[in-house]
């Protein structure tokens, strides 16, 4: 009596291990199905938004080249400073007090002017990096959306429930079968589970 009811126990077992061996590759097909849709649902969502994204990666480029050409231009005009005032036949004008004074002061306007100018391409790249960013976010979060609308991942979902339920049952009965080892359900190795438990005597 206590041998038949091994057996139909051992048995059952088998067969649960074989559906979580079953489920488990329905869940690597499914998940790389998934996969594939949820590259195909963000080129979709990314081509249908590609011109506004195009926009402000064109800005931000022409910003980079605004800083430059400014910086380019502050050096220039430091130089022309320089040249300006260590020139000796400027030196000896005699407006040359009157035309230093100004040509500093100007120097100074145009130098704060233009790292104002700078500071704030280098604000609105910042600006422009971080809505970058939120539109790939949100490109992720639809593309996530639409999936989770599509039956493979119900199937998905599915799939994970049974595995678990599976599991949960196997976790119960496996340590219950006299001489098997290891008596932990290993799911890397079920076939070598289901093999031991094959070779079982019956009686």
């Amino acid at each position: 009596m206590y041998e038949d009811s091994l057996l139909q126990r051992t048995n059952f077992i088998i067969e649960l291990l074989s559906d979580l061996k079953d489920v488990q590759s329905q869940l690597i097909n499914t998940s790389s199905d998934i996969e594939k849709r949820s590259g195909a649902f963000y080129e979709k969502t990314f081509y249908e938004t590609k011109n506004s994204i195009q926009a402000e990666i064109d800005r931000y480029k022409s910003n980079i080249e605004k800083i430059k050409q400014l910086n380019y231009d502050i050096t220039a005009k430091i130089n022309n400073w320089y040249e300006f005032s260590s020139s000796t036949e400027e030196s000896q004008r005699i407006t040359y007090p009157i035309r230093f004074h100004f040509k500093k002061s100007e120097l100074k306007k145009s130098i704060k002017s233009m790292n104002e100018a700078i500071s704030n391409l280098v604000i609105e790249n910042r600006f422009i990096k971080e809505k970058i960013i939120n539109w790939e976010h949100q490109l992720e979060i639809e593309a996530i959306m639409q999936i989770k609308q599509g039956n493979s991942f119900h199937q998905y979902e599915g799939l994970l429930n049974k595995k678990s339920m599976l599991i949960s049952e196997l976790k119960y009965l496996i340590p219950t079968v006299p001489d098997l080892c290891p008596i932990e359900l290993d799911l890397s190795n079920l076939d070598q589970t289901i093999a031991q438990l094959s070779k079982i005597p019956a009686v």
